[in-house]
């Protein structure tokens, strides 16, 4: 029997395609409200500092693995990895529903919207990784082919003018800008928790899945800045914008296919952080796990809706960081070098 196809394991690809989908749909879904400064040409070169800072980032995570070494060893730290993946979960969702109040229907219920996607979320997760696996390389060709589509379509509105002028914000916040789009992810823990669980070299499928998600999305922002120019900074979610204005033949709404993908993303990052969250429990059956940390979400991302509202954008980012820092940086760094052998398969 061929070793990817083993009971609990994914292929190398599938994993690739994880990593891809779920660092895609944080810049893909950007929402102009949490950065700092202008939308301008200059968002290219924070983006690109980010992907460099998330590369030599997971490097500690990356030693983890290699060592065998892990800090989901440790009771008390696992505590903390399944906050982070509750967290981002009801971070993840709380941007959709924002989304959709302001861009599909305003008559819409916050509720009713983190309700829907948290009930299918937590069917994703009890089905396992499996499934999930298979459904993010599907995700990872339609993603591939909406962005060809839409560059295509945008060609025709491509002024090399609006790059002009280039640096409008400065160097603070740009810097601001790039840890932002660093810090605001949980793949080098995903990677931690999931790498037992790869039939190959979960290490290499994990680089490409950032090197591709990063390149996606540069190429999305940089058909901003070219189609939009000095308007871009007038919208609350630009990609989205730049797929509005999109069009091929009768099929004019290319913003639809925006939509979908957000919507696929969005289930599948969160039943991969929930399901992540149930391996930082023991002894306790996969249904009750995925039902607790769905519940958890549920209940972190309706406060965090109707407590701090769209504050919660400005407040995420602070948070976000922290947990960056401690959890996905310090404590793998430390494991790495003094940390036990991995007993969580």
């Amino acid at each position: 029997m061929n070793s990817d196809a083993k009971r609990g394991t994914v292929s190398a690809f599938q994993f690739f395609s994880i990593i891809f989908i779920s660092r895609a749909v944080v810049s893909f879904t950007y929402i102009q409200t949490i950065s700092v400064g202008r939308f301008a040409s200059d968002i290219l070169i924070a983006y690109a500092i980010s992907f460099f800072l998330s590369l030599l980032l997971s490097f500690p995570a990356v030693m983890c693995v290699r060592k065998g070494v892990s800090p989901f060893n440790n009771k008390f730290l696992l505590f903390f990895y399944a906050s982070y993946y509750v967290f981002i979960c009801a971070l993840t969702v709380n941007r959709f529903s924002y989304f959709a109040v302001s861009k599909m229907n305003p008559r819409l219920s916050l509720a009713v919207i983190v309700t829907v996607i948290l009930v299918a979320v937590c069917y994703g997760a009890y089905l396992g990784l499996e499934p999930l696996a298979r459904f993010a390389g599907f995700c990872a060709v339609i993603l591939g082919l909406v962005i060809l589509s839409v560059t295509l379509c945008n060609i025709k509105n491509f002024n090399v003018l609006n790059f002009y002028p280039v640096i409008v914000n400065s160097k603070r916040q740009i810097i601001s800008n790039a840890l932002l789009f660093t810090a605001n992810t949980a793949q080098p823990i995903t990677l931690l928790a999931l790498y037992k669980r790869v039939a190959s070299n979960p290490v290499k499928a994990y680089y490409a899945g950032i090197t591709a998600s990063y390149a996606c999305v540069m190429l999305m922002l940089v058909f901003c800045c070219a189609v939009l120019g000095a308007n871009a900074d007038l919208q609350a979610f630009p990609i989205f914008t730049l797929f509005r204005m999109a069009s091929l033949s009768d099929m004019s709404r290319l913003d639809i296919l925006h939509t979908s993908f957000w919507i696929f993303a969005v289930y599948l990052k969160c039943a991969v952080m929930i399901f992540c969250a149930g391996l930082c429990v023991r002894n306790v059956s996969d249904s009750k796990k995925t039902v607790l940390f769905t519940v958890a979400s549920f209940v972190v991302s309706l406060l965090m809706i109707y407590l701090l509202g769209i504050d919660v954008s400005s407040l995420s980012v602070k948070i976000g960081f922290v947990f960056y820092v401690s959890l996905t940086v310090v404590v793998p760094l430390v494991y790495s070098f003094v940390g036990g052998k991995n007993k969580n398969a």
